[in-house]
């Protein structure tokens, strides 16, 4: 059962030292968990306050899968607040794999022209690629922009950006402490913008969209990469295709990783794989 939804509107102070919850529900039998649901808050003064403000995946069960995180908005006059916001996603049932996307945190104060916003998972992630939960801002084919102050990709937070999203920033746009992108043809700077592209320390790019760069650098404990190919059923498969213009260089620097290993179709899938559904290999894109 997904998480339900809260808009309170206040005119003055809005101060919260317990909780205010909209997470998922965990999951029944075989299932997987809830959805985090809606937590809209608007305040004229200050907010205030030692509390929380979550809205969670729930946590599956069994094989299941857990919910994705919800949506969080803050608006404030002022903020004196050290309230926690979160938007997990939920857990497998075991706790180590098959984790539900981030959901949001916008948060504006009066002042911002923009507002902020966060992509943060709490270090949830999964080595099996096809259980990866990502965040998207729309959903796919659904065109829609967006500018904010701040944008903050963290804790394996995954954001999706899709073919027709535009994303700006007036600000600072962070994805350095295991933050994910993954590119599906969105419009973003530095993904876009045919410029010089650095992955950098702490950063996970999944590169599934052909792109023109006048240079792309990939710095120690960065990571270039593209999304598995399970089946044929997608109508593509997906690969990294750059093209680095006006003389520019790709440089892999020490510590840095262009990982496609295992990245090809799995099992009985793919062009030129092996003729027994349940014994022959994968193919590969040769």
């Amino acid at each position: 059962v997904g998480g339900g939804a809260i808009k309170i509107t206040v005119a003055s102070t809005l101060d919260i030292d317990g909780t205010v919850s909209a997470d998922g529900g965990a999951a029944g039998t075989w299932a997987g968990g809830g959805s985090g649901g809606s937590v809209y808050l608007s305040t004229n003064g200050t907010l205030t306050g030692t509390g929380s403000v979550t809205a969670d995946g729930g946590v599956a069960h069994s094989a299941g899968a857990g919910g994705g995180g919800g949506r969080v908005a803050i608006y404030y006059n002022a903020d004196s607040s050290s309230i926690s916001k979160q938007t997990y996603g939920g857990a497998g049932a075991d706790q180590t794999y098959r984790f539900g996307g981030a959901g949001t945190v916008y948060t504006k104060a009066s002042g911002d022209s923009h507002g902020d916003l966060l992509i943060d998972n709490n270090g949830k992630t999964n080595t099996q690629e096809l259980y990866r939960g990502r965040t998207t801002l729309t959903a796919s084919g659904d065109s829609a922009s967006f500018t904010f102050d701040d944008l903050t990709i963290q804790d394996y937070g995954n954001l999706e950006l899709n073919s027709a999203t535009t994303i700006s920033t007036s600000g600072t746009f962070t994805w350095s402490s295991n933050g994910v992108v993954t590119d599906h043809g969105g419009t973003m700077s530095p993904f876009s913008s045919g410029g010089a592209l650095t992955v950098g320390s702490g950063s996970f790019l999944f590169a599934d969209t052909n792109r023109s760069y006048t240079g792309v650098t990939v710095n120690a404990n960065g990571v270039l990469t593209h999304s598995q190919n399970y089946t044929t059923a997608r109508g593509q498969w997906y690969d990294i295709d750059y093209t680095i213009t006006s003389s520019g260089n790709f440089t892999v620097n020490s510590g840095g990783l262009v990982d496609l290993e295992g990245k090809g179709y799995t099992t009985g899938q793919g062009p030129g794989f092996g003729p027994d559904p349940n014994y022959g290999s994968g193919a590969s894109h040769g």
